[in-house]
């Protein structure tokens, strides 16, 4: 049986909030953007 195709936006999309709610205070604003970005890539808001 082949494993589901997983990809890192599927990772951050399930457990951004839970890392940025426990870390989200002393993370840059650069990786907190990308974070955003990560979820975003390959969707309509990037278009």
């Amino acid at each position: 049986m082949k494993a589901p195709h997983l990809e890192l936006a599927d990772i951050v999309r399930q457990y951004g909030s839970v890392y940025l709610a426990r870390c989200g205070n002393t993370m840059p604003p650069e990786q907190r953007k990308a974070l955003k970005d990560i979820v975003a890539c390959r969707t309509a808001a990037l278009a």
